[in-house]
C-alpha cells in the first residue's frame, strides 16, 4: 500500500454494549483493531458513567488500540460525558469541537474537528458527528440544519477532508443533500466489497444504512464495505481512499 493510501472507518459502539447485551470494550477493541484502519470515527462513547464501568472509554480504546484520539463531549453531567471519537496512527496537530444546531431537551449534538499529519508536508482534516435521531419530531430539519452548519465548516479549513460517523439517515436523504453536493459518500463510486448495504439494526429487525463517510474531492474512493459483528447495533464501515 503506497504512501497516499489510508483506511478509515466509522463505527457506533452503543458503549460497549453488543447485540447480546453485554458489555465488553474489549471486544470492541478487537473489531476495530481487526480493520486495520488509519482512521476511526466512533460515536457513543462514555466517561465515568455506571453503565459502562466508570471508566474513561475513549482513552482505554485508544490504549487497547495504540491509537491516538481526540473526544468530544456531548452530554456533560458532573464528571460524566458523553461524545464522539476520532482515533488515528497520525500525528494530531490541532482540535476543536462544535456543538451542532438542535431544540432544547434534546440529546446535544456536536462535530468533532481534528487536523492531522498524513505526510511530511500534507494536513487531513477529520470532522466526526452523531447527527439527530428520529426520535424528535423534527428530526428531518434538525438534521438538515446540523448538515448545513457541517457543510460551512468546510469552507474555514479548505485542506483534503474526511467526514464520517452516524449520520441518522440513509444514503439519499433530502437532510444529507448539502454535504453530496459539496462531497463524496464513500459508497458512491467505490468498488462495493460489501455485500449488505446495511449497518444499523434496530430492535424490530429493521435493517438501514445510516453510517457514512464523505470525502472531499483530493481524494479517490477505492473500495468501501461492512464489517459483520455483533459487538453492537452497528456495523463498522470502511472505506479504503487515494489522496490524489
Amino acid at each position: 500500500m503506497s504512501e497516499s493510501t489510508l483506511t478509515v472507518a466509522t463505527f457506533n459502539i452503543h458503549h460497549g454494549v453488543g447485540l447480546d447485551g453485554r458489555l465488553d470494550l474489549a471486544r470492541t477493541a478487537r473489531v476495530i483493531g481487526g480493520i486495520g484502519a488509519d482512521v476511526v470515527f466512533v460515536q457513543e462513547l462514555d466517561r465515568y458513567w455506571k453503565r459502562s464501568g466508570d471508566i474513561d472509554q475513549p482513552k482505554k480504546l485508544a490504549a487497547l488500540l495504540g491509537a491516538q484520539y481526540r473526544f468530544g463531549a456531548t452530554v456533560i453531567r458532573g464528571s460524566q460525558e458523553y461524545g464522539t471519537a476520532i482515533f488515528t496512527r497520525f500525528p494530531i496537530t490541532q482540535n476543536r469541537h462544535h456543538l451542532l444546531p438542535n431544540n432544547p431537551g434534546l440529546e446535544p449534538r456536536g462535530l468533532l474537528d481534528v487536523t492531522v499529519r498524513f505526510t511530511a508536508h500534507t494536513h487531513l482534516r477529520l470532522l466526526g458527528t452523531h447527527l439527530q435521531a428520529d426520535s424528535a419530531g423534527d428530526a428531518t430539519a434538525l438534521r438538515q440544519a446540523q448538515t448545513t452548519l457541517i457543510s460551512e465548516e468546510l469552507d474555514r479549513h479548505p485542506l483534503p477532508t474526511i467526514v464520517g460517523g452516524d449520520f441518522n439517515d440513509v444514503r439519499g436523504a433530502t437532510a444529507l443533500d448539502v454535504l453530496n453536493s459539496r462531497l463524496t459518500e464513500t459508497y458512491t463510486g467505490a468498488k462495493i466489497r460489501r455485500t449488505q448495504a446495511w449497518t444499523r439494526q434496530h430492535s424490530d429487525g429493521t435493517l438501514v444504512d445510516i453510517d457514512h463517510i464523505y470525502v472531499s474531492h483530493h481524494f479517490q474512493i477505492d473500495e468501501s464495505w461492512t464489517i459483520p459483528t455483533d459487538a453492537s447495533d452497528h456495523r463498522p464501515f470502511v472505506a479504503r481512499l487515494t489522496l490524489a
